[in-house]
């Protein structure tokens, strides 16, 4: 099973839309077949005005998606979408049509033909969530 992927950051696009970016896992143990993405929202909203944990771009955070394939919900999940990314050289992922007010949590795993490795993980909100765009 691969490694996490590096460097996973969230930057905000707009306050519906996120752009996600990473660095493939330094311990690829096999050959790596895709990424899997999924994320839900979170219950608490983070208090205006702050940016969410390990998002960029102007100190701000965001969140949401639109897939490169269809998603699945998760029932169990309380809304978790998830999607396989199928392509090994993918760097960046746009996620749009996201609700303004919510936080999410975003997870990411390399695979390989053996399967899901571990995952990184980030929480983060959109712009109006963080007071810059509606005040």
């Amino acid at each position: 099973m691969p490694g996490h992927p590096e460097a996973l950051h969230l930057e905000c696009q707009s306050n519906t839309s996120l752009l996600l970016r990473w660095q493939p896992p330094l311990s690829h143990n096999g050959v790596l077949t895709g990424y899997v993405l999924s994320y839900h929202p979170r219950a608490c909203a983070a208090p205006a005005g702050k940016g969410g944990g390990g998002a960029t771009g102007r100190g701000q955070s965001c969140s949401h998606s639109q897939p490169l394939s269809v998603p699945t919900v998760d029932e169990g999940g309380k809304g978790q979408l998830s999607f396989n990314l199928r392509d090994p050289e993918l760097r960046t992922h746009n996620l749009t049509d996201l609700s303004p007010h919510l936080r999410y949590r975003f997870q990411l795993q390399a695979t390989t033909k053996e399967g899901p490795g571990e995952a990184i993980v980030r929480e983060g909100g959109t712009m109006a969530l963080s007071g810059k765009l509606e005040e």
